[in-house]
């Protein structure tokens, strides 16, 4: 049965506003992310050419565009070696379905709820009561450094 002050007391409501305040961005706009958007697509438009047309892992990247020359893992060429790539996270081989926008919200929708999930298992492991998992969902999850990674171009 639905309590309301229970589910205030709880925090379940602050997950359901968190999922509110970020499903526009998810499904009325194209793009998503302010901070390396530009490098996270060069990234994610290598792999899918590497994966798609090649069938094979990207080892280094051969042709760096002037604009991404400022990027280490673009400028080193060992872009398999650098772990700022997403080459090898479980998500990567939906990228050679997925259009990047499509991918790139997918792949953010993925870590925040793996990052609430994890909030509620802190919650449990440092016994914190209700009132301290409020401030620290609160204070993490809607900080503007949190806001500002998932807010539009």
């Amino acid at each position: 049965m639905f309590n309301s002050r229970v589910w205030w007391a709880k925090g379940y409501i602050y997950v359901i506003l968190l999922l509110a305040l970020y499903s526009p961005l998810f499904f009325l706009f194209n793009r998503v992310g302010i901070n390396d958007t530009m490098k996270e697509v060069q990234y994610f438009s290598y792999i899918k050419t590497s994966l798609v047309q090649f069938h094979s892992l990207p080892y280094f990247l051969w042709k760096v565009p002037d604009l991404f020359l400022g990027y280490p893992a673009l400028q080193t060429r060992n872009f398999i070696a650098n772990p700022e790539t997403t080459l090898f996270s479980p998500l990567t081989p939906l990228l050679a379905f997925l259009r990047w926008p499509v991918f790139i919200k997918l792949f953010l929708l993925v870590h925040l709820l793996i990052g609430v999930a994890g909030s509620f298992f802190l919650k449990k492991r440092l016994r914190w009561n209700d009132t301290q998992f409020r401030i620290f969902f609160i204070s993490f999850f809607f900080s503007a450094l949190i806001l500002k990674k998932f807010s539009i171009v």
